[in-house]
Parts: structure tokens; sequence; C-alpha cells
């Protein structure tokens, strides 16, 4: 079979289309927002902030650093997102952070902690919107990144094994 027929094949299947269309909206609009939250983090990490300088829980390095290796992390996952021509292999990259903020999420939890999140920095302070409220945010971000991902990927998974 030639490139050409392999290429109608693939196609020809119902919903294949559609399927990495909707994968292409979820990774640029998932691009957008990891890139904005990436340069809040990064840019929070310069400011004086005292949650800055308390040391992380889980990791034990100061909350400081931590943003500016997460953030940094999420502006590379967005920069795959918004420049790469693979949109299965983006919504993996999406999925495996979304599942590391996951988990972080739960180790919180796990050793009882209670303040909120400082998931999107510490320039959300300059707004005047509650903690609580950015707290909330952070978990609809992380809902969209984490169920979009995994349902979208699920789907092709199936439209794949349908080719096969």
């Amino acid at each position: 079979m030639n490139s050409t027929t392999a290429n109608k094949t693939t196609l020809a299947i119902p919903g294949n289309d559609e399927a990495v269309k909707w994968m292409r909206w979820f990774v640029l609009i998932a691009g957008m927002i990891l890139l904005a939250t990436g340069l809040m983090k990064i840019l929070s990490s310069f400011g004086h902030a005292a949650i800055l300088s308390l040391t992380d829980p889980i990791f034990g390095i100061s909350f400081g650093y931590l943003m500016i290796l997460v953030g940094s992390l999420e502006l590379i996952v967005s920069g795959i997102c918004l420049c790469g021509r693979y949109p299965v292999s983006q919504c993996v990259v999406v999925a495996w952070l979304a599942t590391c903020f996951l988990l972080y999420r739960f180790a919180l939890r796990f050793i009882d902690w209670s303040a909120p999140c400082p998931c999107l920095g510490t320039l959300t302070s300059a707004i005047p919107i509650s903690p609580r409220a950015i707290d909330i945010t952070s978990k609809c971000i992380l809902v969209y990144l984490l169920v979009g991902s995994y349902l979208l990927l699920a789907n092709y998974a199936v439209i794949y094994r349908k080719r096969m």
C-alpha cells in the first residue's frame, strides 16, 4: 500500500479528523493557559512576598525557587503546545504535566496542608480576588488540563484501535 492509499484509509475512518481537530484546539488553549500561568509564576518568584521565602512542604525548597522551576516547565510545555506539530504527543505532554500537578495537590492534602496552593504565583495578590477564588480557579485549570487531555487521548486511542 503506498502512502497516498494509507492517508486516504486513515482519513476515511469516521471521527478521525474530528478527534484530531478537537485535540488541536485543546492543545492550543492549554498552551495559552500554561504560557500565562508559567509567566505569572516566574514573575512572582522575583517579588518580595513572604511566601517566597517559605519552604515548600513537599520538595523542601523555597516557594520562590519552586515557582521558577515549575514556571519554566510550564513555559516549555506551552512552547510544545503552541509550536509543535503532533497533537497526540502534545496532548500526552499536557496529560503528564497535569498528572504531576494532581499528584502534588494530593501530596499537599495528604500532609494536611491547609493554605491555598500558590499555583498561580503571587501576582494574583495585585488583583482584588480572594486567595480562595484563585485556588478554585487553579483547580478548574487543573481539571481542564487533566480531564481534557485524558479524554481526548482515550478517544484517539479508540479511533486508532478501530483502524488496526
